[in-house]
């Protein structure tokens, strides 16, 4: 949408150049007939607090707009002359917002109602010392909303120290008259479709020069370069656009430096998304069978693809970083997962998971199957309340069955580290998510077993120098006990003790069983890095005390692998049925893993 233009000649007043003598580089103001194309009807409404809403107002009655309305988000009076825009007010297609805000939560519902209106839309947040633009154009296809919330869901990120040579921010300063002007002025500018011309400039009081420009949705933009912070800044990016991709993205500017960067946006989930949360039975079955049925994910082509929604602080996901070596041998990979429907940053805890591996490789794969478990089980957490039911997958029966949703989809606990739910998982095919489900529920029964008294185990032999690399990276740093767990549970099974540390696994083979506890133990031993992190909880026991062993014999010859039945007959044999439901709430992540899945226990 272009302005309304007034009838009378173009102003004539021009601000006086900035720059030389308080080190602010000069923003040209926006003037009439910079946009092309025709002068529709509609009108301008501006948003925000005391002086950025006046320099705002002040702005765009230079450029020669007529129809403008303000509206106050702080305190102050109005400035005289401005027409209310009342909360109530109706927007339409005709109209135009620019809105300037303290707060995310403020911004998304704004973007809400442009969207509805389908009414053209410019924002900034201005946050601490940083300032974010939103995508600028119609609020329906910009996905600003979105934009806002993705960036409100991230943990709180750690503030690096001033740059060398910066000048730090007063918080209380960001809004201060001269830097609401340029905020305004170059708000103003890409409203008007002004690209880069004019308005180049450093943002007043932060230290550095920038060159800064909007290229917003539809209006003239130059090429990136890379920036600071993001995945590139340009002369034509402070305001959020369309990406290279077409996506939707952020710009941050860092108010110390103004050096900044673009930030991806994928399209934020709206709650109840599931197929199997209201739909028919028939919807159901359809989208159970199509993940049975469906293709095995490449693990290359899944590191490849979350590169292009993983962002520090607007992604679907954290970055997934490079693997690094522990101490023990195993390599660790840590990824940030935001709640996409949490509290704002400054108040939510961080959700950080970690994966390990004998590799790099495996390492970051690991990391980022539990990081996509846990954004899936986030993501379906508010459709936990109200009481409704959802489509499940009986695993004794493979019929489908409808359960509560507040057993479906686990809650986090308020004020509690998160910790990936038992039963939660993800995998690279639905066979793989499932099993993984159900052997997170077999540990913790043989976690529960085993620590009931007068539970007797036998303890095994082992050789000098077989057995997985875990085992001899164990051997490598003590006498390490291994303990068979069969007789608790009719699978593969066993605990690994090394010092004061005891840990269990289940598995569909005994090397794989062995391997897993081995690993475990390992964790255990590297003092600072997290034995799990915030994926599914390392089952831990007391040590298994000689009075509690039985004689034992070797390592067991394997006998072909569990499987999901067996696991299944597990927990079957304990009078429990697992139920799976799907994770699909968001279906940006559907489309990296559809294999997301909780796995339930239900009495009977």
């Amino acid at each position: 949408m272009r302005p309304r233009w007034s009838d009378d000649d173009r102003p004539h007043e021009e601000a006086a150049p900035r720059g030389a003598a308080d080190g602010d580089a000069h923003v040209e103001p926006p003037a009439r007939g910079a946009g092309a194309g025709p002068v529709p009807d509609g009108r301008l409404l501006l948003a925000g607090e005391d002086q950025v809403l006046r320099a705002l107002a002040v702005a765009a009655t230079r450029a020669g707009c007529r129809d403008i309305r303000v509206r106050r988000t702080g305190g102050g009076e109005a400035a005289p002359g401005t027409t209310e825009w009342t909360a109530g007010e109706t927007l339409s297609a005709a109209d135009a917002v620019l809105h300037v805000a303290r707060s995310t939560a403020e911004l998304a519902a704004t973007a809400d109602r442009c969207a509805d209106a389908g009414a053209w839309l410019g924002q900034v947040l201005v946050h601490g010392d940083e300032l974010w633009t939103g995508p600028l154009g119609p609020a329906d296809r910009t996905a600003a909303a979105s934009a806002w919330r993705r960036l409100r869901g991230l943990p709180p990120r750690v503030r690096p120290a001033t740059p060398a040579g910066a000048a730090p921010v007063d918080p209380g300063a960001v809004l201060a008259p001269q830097r609401a002007e340029w905020i305004a002025d170059l708000l103003l500018s890409a409203w008007l479709g002004r690209g880069g011309t004019g308005a180049a400039g450093t943002v007043p009081g932060a230290g550095a020069a920038a060159g800064h420009g909007f290229p917003g949705a539809g209006a003239a933009g130059g090429a990136a370069t890379p920036g600071a912070g993001g995945t590139g800044a340009s002369d034509a990016g402070i305001v959020g656009g369309p990406g290279d991709d077409g996506g939707p993205y952020l710009v941050r500017t860092d108010l110390r430096t103004s050096s900044g960067g673009r930030h991806p946006v994928v399209p934020f989930p709206r709650p109840g998304r599931s197929a199997t949360r209201a739909g028919t039975e028939t919807g159901a079955r359809a989208a159970f069978l199509g993940r049975i049925g469906g293709a095995a994910v490449e693990p290359a082509r899944l590191l490849e693809r979350i590169e292009a929604v993983a962002d520090a602080r607007t992604g679907l996901l954290g970055p997934v970083p490079e693997a690094t070596p522990g101490p023990t041998g195993l390599w660790g990979c840590a990824v940030a997962v935001p709640d996409p429907f949490g509290p704002p940053s400054a108040d939510a805890p961080g959700v950080t998971v970690w994966g390990h591996g004998r590799d790099a490789h495996s390492a970051r794969l690991a990391a980022l199957l539990d990081a996509l478990a846990a954004y899936g089980s986030l993501a379906a957490a508010p459709d936990a309340r109200g009481g409704r039911e959802v489509w499940g997958l009986d695993l004794v029966t493979d019929r489908l069955r409808r359960v509560f949703a507040a057993e479906a989809y686990p809650v986090p606990a308020p004020g509690t580290p998160y910790r990936l739910p038992t039963g939660v998982a993800a995998g690279l095919t639905w066979a793989a998510a499932v099993e993984a489900a159900l052997t997170m529920h077999c540990e913790a029964l043989v976690v529960h077993r085993l620590a009931q008294p007068g539970t007797r185990v036998p303890r095994l032999a082992l050789p000098d120098h077989a057995g997985p690399a875990a085992l001899r990276a164990l051997r490598a740093a003590g006498e390490p006990v291994v303990h068979d767990l069969t007789a608790l549970v009719p699978v593969p099974a066993c605990a690994v003790r090394l010092g004061d540390d005891t840990v269990v696994a289940v598995a569909a083979t005994w090397d794989e069983a062995l391997a897993a506890a081995a690993e475990r133990a390992l964790l255990a031993r590297e003092k600072g890095v997290p034995p799990t992190g915030s994926g599914p909880a390392v089952p831990t026991v007391p040590s298994v005390t000689p009075d509690r062993e039985t004689a034992g014999g070797p390592l067991p010859v394997e006998d072909g692998a569990s499987g999901r039945a067996g696991l299944v007959e597990v927990l079957r044999a304990r009078g429990r049925t697992p139920v799976a439901v799907l994770l699909d709430h968001d279906p940006q992540a559907v489309r990296l893993l559809p294999y997301l899945v909780h796995v339930m226990l239900l009495d009977g």
